[in-house]
């Protein structure tokens, strides 16, 4: 497929609860999938944020995953 590069634009608070989200499918065995690409893009995905993200590295990683998640609601 050619072209450039898609680029997705996400608050910090999103892109910080999309990355919990994708660490915790990752994990799963259960997880169904069509095709074994769609396991690589999600493992892509998280590890774009992962670089992105400073969050991942904090102590309060917790917390702050819970204050992301509030925010995202009250949007």
């Amino acid at each position: 497929m050619p072209g450039e590069d898609v680029t997705i634009k996400l608050s910090p608070a999103k892109a910080l609860t999309l990355f919990e989200l994708l660490g915790r499918l990752i994990d799963q065995e259960s997880l169904k999938l069509e095709h074994e690409s769609e396991r690589r893009v999600l493992c892509y995905l998280e590890a774009s944020l992962e670089s992105t993200l400073v969050e991942p590295l904090s102590p309060d990683y917790d917390r702050l995953v819970r204050e992301a998640r509030e925010q995202v609601m009250g949007e």
